[in-house]
């Protein structure tokens, strides 16, 4: 996967002679949809390529905290713990309309890295963040942006059964808002 980045990068960095160069940066607070985590709060930033006024395509990285599971037990028992991820993402934004104001679609899709990691829980690895939302235009280079959307992270965990303890693989889905400037 780093390899696979890294070509994207030097891809983007040679396309670019003659583009837009533009950056993004958001904030977003999310709710889980599952017990598989509690919340999600985080910082993105991206830099990349402006086609036209209306598509962006980009390379980004981020902070993000989230509760996660820690453990289940049989006994429907569940421990929360504080996660800090650094995600690596490529970006593609779309703005559906040429008007100061315009719905768009966004997608960012990744891998996390976990900071932390403990023999009991790891929530870093593939990420997909499929996103609608609001782009205003303020000028020509300066946009601010409301998204929201789901975001899919894997996570594993450990569960103690009634006679055994085994790690647990899976998907959270976190329902995401996301608040950003484009510039």
């Amino acid at each position: 996967m780093k390899k696979i980045l890294f070509l994207l990068m030097i891809l983007a960095c040679s396309v670019a002679n003659g583009q837009n160069l533009s950056f993004q940066a958001d904030l977003y607070n999310g709710k889980a949809l599952d017990v598989m985590s509690d919340y999600t709060i985080g910082l993105n930033a991206a830099a990349g390529i402006s086609f036209s006024d209306r598509f962006f395509v980009g390379i980004g990285a981020g902070f993000r905290m989230t509760d996660a599971l820690y453990y289940s037990s049989y006994s429907l028992r569940r421990s929360y713990s504080l996660k800090y991820l650094l995600p690596v993402f490529l970006r593609a934004k779309y703005n559906i309309l040429r008007y100061k104001v315009s719905p768009f679609l966004m997608v960012d899709a990744g891998t996390t890295f976990d900071v932390g990691k403990s023999s009991n829980k790891n929530v870093g690895g593939f990420f997909f963040e499929p996103s609608v939302g609001v782009n205003i235009r303020f000028n020509d280079r300066l946009s601010m942006y409301i998204a929201t959307g789901p975001n899919v992270q894997h996570t594993e965990y450990t569960y103690y059964g009634y006679s055994s303890t085994y790690k647990k693989q899976g998907y959270t889905t976190t329902a995401l808002l996301k608040v950003g400037l484009a510039f």
